[in-house]
């Protein structure tokens, strides 16, 4: 039986050894041929091959989108299903270019409650998580109260934020700030105790001090578990401001959806839910954005710029 698994074994190794000599030289011919063509042809297929890279990502998503857009459209005309209840996308789309007056008024104010919450909430959870991932003391004492306070539900505090603060722009900002403010705080911690020891031990070796090694190290090295908290946090920011909104607002879009809601203006509720979808996209993207300037030497960015 050994004599036999070991034949097995070496049989096995032979083929794999065979598989990948024939691939080298599939490769290898693919590779001549490719650079055999002429250099303005070369250089079309690169710039095609990497086009279509970069837009591979919104082409996909967007035909599921339209094919599930014309499913819901023949869903509603097929079945003659009443606008209150379900209304056509047609319809929607219908209402948020008659109604766009009335839904940008209304955006703004929710925007700049998402912009300033998240903003507000970005000063204070990457200054603490750093002072967490720094000080075993904070880490003792403040991370698990985090974590409680983390477990409260945030609508459960509105009645009080709205004692304390009145109808004001105040109630909407600091649920915002407390929704998206946790997600910051987790991926900051975990990103500079995420840290190789090898590295840190190459730091101390070369006798730099903690500043330099938090400059040059911990911080780079912790940048794309942050990025990765804001892009968690700033649609988290959307849902802060909506439910801020919903306690008490005379405008933003979660007044528009409660008022129009109350009034079974399903088109009017679905098209201030589009513009929340494009609030929400827009900022996350506009954060990848400047995660991919900010750390270009990352792994997963240098993937995406290679177009895999």
């Amino acid at each position: 039986m050994p004599t036999c698994a070991r034949f097995v074994r070496l049989l096995r190794r032979e083929e794999s050894l065979l598989m990948s000599n024939e691939m080298n030289t599939t490769n290898k011919s693919e590779i001549l041929k490719f650079n055999s063509l002429p250099k303005d042809e070369i250089r079309q297929i690169s710039l095609g091959h990497r086009i279509w890279g970069k837009t591979q990502g919104f082409i996909y998503p967007f035909l599921t989108l339209f094919m599930l857009l014309v499913v819901t459209e023949t869903i509603v005309r097929v079945f003659h299903i009443r606008n209150f209840i379900l209304p056509a996308p047609t319809k929607i789309f219908e209402t948020l270019f008659q109604s766009w007056p009335y839904l940008w008024t209304n955006a703004k104010p929710t925007l700049f409650v998402v912009i300033v919450g998240f903003t507000m909430s970005l000063c204070t959870a990457v200054p603490i998580g750093i002072l967490i991932a720094s000080s075993k003391v904070m880490e003792k004492f403040v991370y698990p109260l985090l974590v409680t306070a983390q477990t409260i539900p945030k609508i459960a505090l509105a009645p009080m934020l709205i004692i304390w603060f009145g109808f004001s722009m105040t109630p909407k900002l600091v649920i915002t700030v407390l929704i998206s403010f946790f997600p910051m705080v987790i991926n900051t911690v975990a990103g500079l105790k995420g840290v190789p020891q090898e590295m840190l031990d190459l730091a101390r070796s070369s006798r730099a001090s903690k500043l330099t090694t938090f400059r040059k190290i911990r911080w780079p090295f912790a940048l794309p578990s942050v990025f990765a908290g804001l892009k968690i946090a700033i649609t988290m920011a959307v849902i802060g401001a909506i439910v801020g909104e919903y306690i008490g607002a005379d405008k933003g879009l979660g007044f528009v959806l409660i008022a129009a809601a109350g009034r079974l203006e399903m088109d009017l509720v679905f098209a201030a839910v589009v513009i929340l979808v494009a609030i929400g996209m827009s900022s996350f993207y506009t954060l990848t954005f400047i995660e991919r300037i900010s750390i270009p030497w990352h792994e997963s960015i240098r993937k995406e710029n290679r177009g895999h």
